[in-house]
């Protein structure tokens, strides 16, 4: 249990030297044994690669600390759904809860007296700490890799941009970032952003409507994993005439870029908002002290041709693991990462 040793003595020192860091659901729990420990773990869109991929980080937390973690999710994006699955665990025991906190779950969490820790998306009303991507900055650096493509700060076209769940802060942020990224070649005309769907089978057609009203577009950019997959299969069914790019390291995504079908997806260290939420909200039912305020960015991953192999390499069960790709990431002393919250969208 080296790990285990390494994690408690550089957290405890930390959050101690930081003073106070107060959170609404953290309540300075009374610390806990080592040995009898069950934390909650939940997200929505459970079954995707992308619910999975933040799942196993939180899994092989659990395992590198000695606790047990509890998943559960929901099939789709249902938050009345998914803040019952919360209660149903505090319910059945759990002594700390990790979960995306949309405003609606954000209550549910801040409700419950227990030791959190979210992902995904952030809460300006509950005082903890969010692992998440930079998600206005991640989109400047696909914004820019398309420019590069592209051709330049020289190069002209016309973009289309899609977001799959219209409204929701941290895909909003991420296209924004894109058309400032883009911004870059004054050239390149982008579209007002439209509306596509998270599922599959909708998703696809959007794009494929959108490109017959836009004939004369170069550019296509979503803002999750099911736009990417749909883009590559657009620039696919057009002779590859388009510059593609999207979001999230899936085997979907993946495959879309190993075929050249899309020319970039952004991963967003899903397996690190898994692991290190967990792994704050352990250090503090052992130590009694609330989890830490603030954010942690989780990284920006830039996926092309030449390093998809690594990626495809965690799916596939050869080379190297994400456990053992993520492990400075999650190994380090987290509390030194943390920045304010209010950073997270800049």
């Amino acid at each position: 249990m080296q790990i285990r040793t390494r994690v408690m003595a550089s957290a405890v020192a930390s959050i101690v030297a930081l003073g106070t860091v107060a959170g609404v659901a953290a309540q300075s729990p009374e610390p806990a044994a080592q040995d009898d420990l069950t934390v909650g773990f939940s997200i929505y869109s459970f079954a995707t690669p992308y619910g999975k991929g933040v799942e196993q980080g939180a899994l092989d937390a659990g395992t590198d600390l000695g606790v047990q973690v509890t998943s559960a999710g929901t099939p789709g994006f249902d938050l009345v759904e998914l803040g019952t699955i919360i209660e149903s665990q505090s319910a059945a025991g759990a002594a700390g809860l990790v979960a995306p906190a949309p405003e609606q779950i954000a209550v549910v969490l801040g409700g419950l007296g227990k030791p959190v820790a979210t992902f995904d998306q952030r809460s300006p009303t509950l005082d903890t700490l969010c692992v998440t991507q930079a998600s206005r900055e991640s989109g400047r650096v696909l914004g820019r890799e398309i420019v590069r493509l592209a051709g330049g700060p020289e190069a002209t076209g016309k973009a289309l941009l899609g977001v799959c769940v219209p409204g929701l802060n941290i895909l909003e942020e991420r296209i924004e970032g894109v058309r400032e990224g883009l911004a870059e070649a004054p050239g390149i005309v982008i579209n007002d952003t439209f509306g596509t769907e998270v599922e599959p089978s909708r998703n696809l057609p959007i794009w494929e409507q959108q490109l017959l009203a836009n004939p004369d577009a170069t550019i296509m950019v979503g803002s999750c994993s099911t736009d990417t997959v749909s883009v590559g299969k657009v620039n696919a069914a057009n002779d590859l005439r388009l510059i593609t790019g999207g979001y999230d390291v899936t085997p979907e995504t993946l495959a879309e870029v190993q075929q050249g079908h899309t020319a970039v997806t952004i991963g967003q260290g899903t397996y690190v908002q898994g692991y290190l939420t967990v792994r704050a909200v352990v250090d503090s039912l052992r130590s009694g002290e609330p989890v830490p305020s603030g954010w942690i960015d989780s990284g920006t991953e830039l996926v092309t041709a030449d390093n998809v192999d690594t990626y495809l390499g965690f799916f596939a069960g050869e080379g190297t693991t994400p456990r053992e790709h993520y492990a400075t990431q999650v190994e380090g002393d987290y509390v030194a990462l943390i920045r304010p919250l209010a950073e997270q969208n800049q």
